[in-house]
């Protein structure tokens, strides 16, 4: 019926000369890929016009001690499913290693969102109806959150759900926007990013609306603390236009949302130097990605651009400063920061492999993908320990 790691998945071995021979994607997948991604993430031209208080490019600040090993052992499971074309992972959580979530686009509802019992990965077929899923986030494994964007003519009331531990239930509102992204600290203090610059907080009974005084799609949110959440947001010019595009980092005081880091550009301007696209933090640092590289903030207000690290990321995520991974196209682009040093793994630069989702624990990494036959792919990294555990 559906794929799972006991038919599909696959072990990955250390570099060994031609150990891996696929193909890359075909012309088509390519255009998709690039038409999508433009869409959803970056506009199409370069100059520097900012007004910003951030830096160029300079070596990674954080240093400390080598806490974590860079040794892990890889596995990938194909995601399929009967008559579905595709399969986007487009975000993973879990409450542990053994209880994971992957959810995200598909043309069948039924293959929109999946679960990892530590053995299979199993769909869920009555969730997630008439919805796109975009951002999920959990608390614990019968507390979780997910959030997306209507279907054809599927009510606006469907694009928040809740897990309890036995089913997925919708969770009634009147936004008739796509919900982008989801933080929050718990259940009853939770934040929504809509496609109109519009921010919602839930506190567990009803629904507050902050206008951002933007109309920038808010791609992503993230937080220290209720008191540190930070968003970001892309939008464009008038009717929508591509000729001039808006990048935005938002920050929430406890009070109001209101703009941290602005730019904007026309045709022929340079990209922006501070992430636009998703964000962590370790409590110390805050990082975030765009198209153009990772970048880490103390202040968060100045951003450093961390130069010696893949371009593109398109993932990210951590469980401490020490622990963290990203991820972008290809394998050759999963890297792994220890507390001292970023290191790839040879062992995964030949898959031809775009990552869109990633979830991080203490010893284990799951990275969610898609490749050219359409179906999603989970790499799952597990870190080889002292004493061979």
């Amino acid at each position: 019926m559906f794929a799972s790691t006991n038919k599909f998945s696959k072990e990955i071995a250390p570099p060994q000369p031609g150990i891996f021979n696929r193909k890359r994607s075909t012309i088509i997948t390519i255009l998709f890929f690039n038409i999508l991604y433009l869409m959803l993430i970056f506009p199409s031209c370069k100059k520097d016009f900012s007004s910003l208080d951030y830096v160029q490019t300079t070596t990674f600040p954080p240093t400390g001690d080598d806490t974590t090993s860079h040794a892990f052992t890889w596995q990938m499971d194909t995601i399929s499913y009967p008559t579905v074309f595709q399969i986007i992972p487009e975000v993973i959580w879990g409450s542990d290693t053994n209880d994971v979530w992957m959810a995200g686009h598909s043309d069948w509802w039924k293959a929109r969102i999946w679960h990892w019992d530590g053995i299979k990965w199993t769909p869920h077929e009555r969730a997630g109806l008439g919805v796109s899923v975009q951002d999920m986030i959990g608390f614990s494994s019968d507390d979780i959150w997910l959030c997306g964007r209507r279907i054809g003519d599927a009510l606006p009331i469907r694009t928040i759900q809740h897990w309890d531990g036995i089913r997925w239930n919708i969770v009634n509102h009147n936004y008739e926007q796509h919900i982008r992204a989801i933080w929050g600290t718990s259940s009853n203090n939770l934040f929504f990013g809509f496609i109109d610059g519009k921010i919602a907080h839930y506190d567990g009974t009803s629904f507050t609306t902050y206008d951002t005084g933007t109309k920038a799609q808010i791609l992503d949110i993230y937080g220290l603390d209720s008191k540190h959440v930070f968003a970001t947001g892309i939008g464009h010019g008038l009717n929508n236009s591509a000729d001039t595009t808006y990048y935005y980092i938002f920050r929430f005081d406890g009070n109001n949302w209101k703009v941290n880091n602005y730019y904007w550009r026309t045709v022929g301007d340079p990209d922006p130097d501070f992430p636009f696209n998703k964000l962590w933090s370790d409590k110390f640092y805050l990082y975030g990605i765009s198209a153009y590289g990772l970048y880490n903030s103390s202040d968060f207000k100045i951003w450093n651009r961390i130069s010696n690290v893949t371009n593109d990321p398109t993932a990210i995520h951590g469980n401490k400063y020490n622990n963290l991974f990203i991820a972008g196209y290809g394998g050759e682009s999963v890297y792994h920061y220890n507390g001292k040093s970023w290191q790839n793994f040879p062992e995964l630069n030949e898959l031809d492999f775009w990552t869109w989702s990633m979830f991080c624990f203490k010893d284990h990494v799951f990275i969610g993908g898609i490749t050219n036959d359409h179906n999603a792919y989970i790499l799952r990294g597990r870190r080889v320990l002292k004493g061979g555990d």
